[in-house]
C-alpha cells in the first residue's frame, strides 16, 4: 500500500529521455518485446530459450548503442531518484521494484 502522502514516481525507458530504444520498428518491438517471463517454468526448454533470447536482445543493444545505454545503471538511476526524493523535501527513499534488464 502506498501512502497518499508519497509521491508515485515511475521510471523506465519508456519514458525517460533520451529515449534509449534499440528496436528500430514497431514490429520488431513486438517480436521481441515480449519475453514471456511469466511462464519461464512451463516447460523444460523455457529457461534455456529465454536466456537465449536475452543474450540475442543484449547483442542488439549493444549493436545499435546510440551512447545512452551506459548511462541507465543501478549508479545513475539510484543517485536520480535520491535527488528527485530531495527535491521533494524529503531525506529518504523508500523503494520497491525490479530490473528487466540485467548486463
Amino acid at each position: 500500500m502506498i501512502h497518499p502522502d508519497s509521491p508515485v514516481l515511475t521510471s523506465g525507458i519508456g519514458i525517460s529521455t533520451p529515449l534509449a530504444s534499440f528496436f528500430e520498428t514497431a514490429a520488431e518491438r513486438a517480436l521481441w518485446g515480449d519475453m514471456g517471463l511469466d511462464s519461464l517454468n512451463a516447460t523444460s526448454d523455457a529457461l534455456p530459450h529465454a536466456w537465449a533470447r536475452s543474450q540475442v536482445i543484449g547483442k542488439l543493444a549493444k549493436e545499435r548503442d546510440n551512447d545512452v545505454l551506459a548511462h541507465i545503471n543501478t549508479d545513475n538511476t539510484a543517485r536520480d531518484m535520491l535527488r528527485i526524493t530531495q527535491l521533494h523535501g524529503r531525506e529518504k527513499i523508500q523503494f520497491w521494484g525490479f530490473s528487466c534488464v540485467s548486463s
